[in-house]
């Protein structure tokens, strides 16, 4: 078994005020990554301080609406609110705030090549600004690799297990551990 990492920035583009379901675009620009992890874990950080991402109902958009609705809620803005810090704009330490709460981060994991979330799971941007631009995403990908080998000879294939073999008795060195299959041989 081979650990693999990658690590890529995902750009989302500006979002009005508002929870946004995410996961299609997010999907679509790690689709080909993904594909090569048999297991792991893929983090994500959101690489600002007034938006923030979450797991939540991927299905009934009202449910993006009450969680808005909730925040500004929970969080006053305007003049009557009682920050000190205003000098971005009244709704900045309001973002900063609501950022917090849900924070800039998500670990999911990887099986077989997808994001392995529930049926109703999907990923949100909280967009806390009234304009707040497009968005960076760093998503680091960690876990054990894929591995496929085509192999056109019997000698050649004899040669390559020998040596695997070799390679991951180094690597474990125990008779207790199990040793899976590293590779397909087609002859």
């Amino acid at each position: 078994m081979a650990t693999k990492w990658a690590q890529k920035t995902v750009v989302l583009p500006a979002h009005k005020r508002g929870c946004h379901l995410v996961t299609s675009h997010i999907m679509k620009d790690l689709e080909k990554d993904l594909a090569s992890f048999k297991c792991g874990l893929a983090h994500f950080f959101l690489q600002h301080t007034s938006a923030s991402l979450t797991i939540n109902e991927n299905y009934d958009s009202d449910v993006l609406r009450d969680v808005e609705t909730f925040l500004n809620k929970t969080v006053p803005e305007g003049r009557g609110a009682p920050w000190k810090h205003t000098i971005e704009g009244p709704d900045d330490m309001p973002a900063h705030i609501k950022s917090s709460m849900f924070g800039c981060s998500l670990t999911i994991p990887i099986t077989d090549g997808h994001l392995d979330l529930g049926t109703w799971q999907g990923i949100w941007l909280c967009e806390h600004r009234d304009k707040g631009g497009s968005r960076k995403i760093l998503v680091t990908l960690s876990g054990i690799a894929f591995f496929s080998m085509v192999l056109v000879s019997n000698r050649i294939g004899m040669k390559l297990i020998a040596t695997c073999c070799y390679y991951i008795e180094c690597l474990v060195g125990s008779k207790h551990c199990k040793v899976l299959p590293l590779f397909t041989l087609i002859f």
